[in-house]
């Protein structure tokens, strides 16, 4: 598999569209993530909500596929999840798809 940098646009103009708000949600959470720490549950809502005009239905149902109940009742547990949905969002809008029995979109 090619390296892909995630910072950079699509180069389809259909899969650029809301591209950059997606990247910098995923960004916060990945860089609060690193540094050891997690966002606050309403901040956390609010940055997902704000998100839903940026996503495709089918990204919009992947993004609320429910959590496992093992970890649904643990914030930082649920925002890592989120993280690694808007992580393969970004790299389906790259072209690089995994499949839904995988964990992906397709």
């Amino acid at each position: 598999m090619a390296n892909i940098d995630l910072s950079q646009l699509p180069s389809d103009p259909e899969d650029a569209k809301g591209y950059d708000q997606i990247y910098r949600a995923w960004k916060r959470l990945s860089d609060t993530f690193e540094n050891g720490g997690q966002l606050q549950d309403a901040e956390f809502q609010s940055e997902v909500q704000s998100l839903i005009a940026s996503l495709r239905p089918r990204e919009i149902s992947f993004m609320g596929e429910p959590y496992e109940a093992s970890i649904a009742h643990i914030p930082e547990a649920v925002q890592a999840k989120a993280q690694g949905r808007l992580q393969k969002i970004l790299m389906d809008r790259h072209g690089f798809h995994v499949k839904r029995e995988g964990g992906g979109l397709r």
